[in-house]
């Protein structure tokens, strides 16, 4: 069974994770880089890039701004051109 981030959503944790750790990567970054930049831990990206938690908004919307992604790129993976 996957991950969701409640019962009635469609947030595949795993998903996310992939997403973030191939952006993370494309910009040549590591998890502490992130982890500093939004005021976490490099534990705390690394369980959300493997899958084994969520981020809460506040920091979904850090993540975004951080690695100029928009949170449909971000969550699912759907870029979306401007």
């Amino acid at each position: 069974m996957k991950n969701k981030l409640h019962s009635n959503s469609s947030i595949d944790y795993q998903r996310f994770g992939m997403n973030l750790e191939k952006i993370i990567r494309d910009r040549k970054m590591k998890f502490v880089d992130v982890a500093c930049a939004i005021g976490t831990t490099r534990e705390t990206v690394s369980n959300w890039v493997h899958g084994r938690k969520f981020p809460y908004l506040g920091y979904l919307m850090k993540i975004s701004k951080y690695l100029d992604v928009s949170l449909d790129e971000l969550v699912e993976g759907v870029v979306i051109d401007d």
